[in-house]
């Protein structure tokens, strides 16, 4: 390998590093309610929670509890009696990729609901309502099978244990992805902005706790793939490759 070749290629390499780390992630939310004194409010305690009166700080709002935790010591509970109504405000986006995730565990033999809508205003659109142990009006139903509203898909989750729930969110393709437990359990058109979740205690048997809630923008995959054979005497040809989630097999290696 001559030392023109080298150079080249420490060039590019740092380029498309330079060019990768620039696309990482942003995180945007990340809150694991451990920094929160127990007892208290989700409200009172950051932007992003609210409630749909908008009035944090009373029954209507999250309340942060150590009896349950995925990274304790703390997490929210939205527990029974249909009065909780907690709003995590996403901003109101109206392009872009984002990954949207929480921990959540669900008391056996209860239910828990959730729903995501266009706006951080309450009640403007509903584009995913998720029902766990009731049916979609709401009523209680078998524990440990859940429902997408708008589809009818349903899914199983586990009881008394934590589980994940992601969503791939795709403004600019109008896409989601629904994720629970780490199944894809529905791929289905997303139309409109990411304003907030709704977290609300949808019947009198509905207890569940949130942990670990992480929103942030996911950058769209580049894949590239140079050929070095001008840079190189190597008739083989010899070539970079990859993207900038990883690097491929490929990186770096010869063609023959």
């Amino acid at each position: 390998m001559n030392k023109l070749y080298k150079t080249m290629l420490r060039s590019l390499c740092l380029a498309i590093l330079t060019f990768s780390f620039s696309q990482v992630p942003a995180q945007i939310i990340f809150d694991n309610f451990d920094s929160y004194d127990v007892g208290s409010t989700t409200g009172t305690n950051a932007a992003h929670w609210s409630t749909w009166s908008g009035n944090v700080g009373g029954m209507e709002d999250g309340v942060v509890i150590d009896d349950q935790a995925f990274s304790a010591p703390n997490s929210m509970l939205i527990a029974e009696g249909e009065i909780q109504d907690v709003l995590l405000l996403l901003g109101n986006k109206s392009s872009g990729r984002y990954l949207l995730r929480w921990m959540c565990y669900v008391q056996g033999g209860s239910s828990a609901y959730y729903n995501i809508q266009e706006s951080e205003a309450p009640g403007v659109a509903w584009n995913l309502d998720v029902f766990y142990g009731a049916d979609v009006q709401g009523n209680p139903s078998a524990g440990g099978t859940g429902v997408v509203a708008q589809t009818g898909t349903t899914f199983t989750y586990p009881e008394d244990a934590w589980f994940m729930v992601s969503h791939d969110i795709d403004l600019d393709n109008n896409e989601l992805k629904l994720y629970i437990d780490g199944t894809l359990v529905e791929q289905m058109p997303y139309n409109g902005n990411l304003g907030a979740v709704d977290f609300y205690s949808i019947n009198q048997q509905n207890h569940y706790y949130i942990d670990d809630v992480l929103f942030t923008n996911t950058p769209a995959l580049v894949t590239f793939r140079v050929d070095l054979g001008e840079m190189t005497p190597d008739p083989a040809g010899v070539f970079f490759a990859g993207n900038i989630n990883g690097w491929s097999d490929e990186a770096m290696t010869n063609s023959s």
